[in-house]
């Protein structure tokens, strides 16, 4: 599948080539499941194998505070995503999968950050970025988050190094 695409809404998506290599009767299966009284509760299962964007480009501009996020030239690639349980579950319990992210450039109004690597893993509610790296500050960063969404309020450890790091930059 190939998809090309503007939307005109708070943001924008701007050329972008989004491919899959899913076959369709593996894309999304619903199923009805009886409870012992006899009730239907609707279960939905989506599988897809690879999923990818290729030199893909995202601006977000919030119009109410003008401030403005550019995402620019990145490839992502999510492999063996699943999504299972019963629809209106927390979704990020029910989500499986991996993949790869490359970007050249990710600027905010106050923050720029270049060649920004990682790769994510999610299942059960646990999602790891591993190894995680990036200039920023005109440093090179490295180091890993993970997040645990499994209780009631999500726990973040973020462990992170920025080498040759110019303060000035910060400020």
């Amino acid at each position: 599948f190939v998809f090309c695409f503007k939307q005109k809404t708070a943001y924008e998506i701007k050329e972008c080539d989004w491919s899959s290599d899913v076959c369709s009767s593996d894309l999304f299966v619903k199923s009805v499941q009886k409870s012992a009284k006899g009730e239907g509760r609707l279960l939905s299962d989506l599988m897809v194998g690879k999923f990818f964007i290729s030199e893909g480009e995202i601006v977000y501009s919030d119009k109410k505070s003008g401030r403005r996020t550019e995402l620019k030239e990145f490839d992502l690639t999510i492999r063996n995503l699943s999504l299972s349980g019963e629809r209106g579950q927390d979704l990020l319990r029910n989500i499986s999968f991996e993949g790869n992210f490359t970007g050249k450039e990710l600027k905010t109004n106050v923050l720029r950050v270049s060649d920004l690597m990682f790769t994510v893993r999610g299942k059960d509610g646990i999602f790891s970025i591993d190894p995680l790296t990036m200039e920023i500050f005109s440093g090179k960063g490295k180091g890993n988050i993970t997040l645990d969404m499994t209780g009631e309020a999500p726990l973040f450890r973020i462990h992170y190094t920025v080498s040759r790091f110019r303060f000035e930059e910060f400020l």
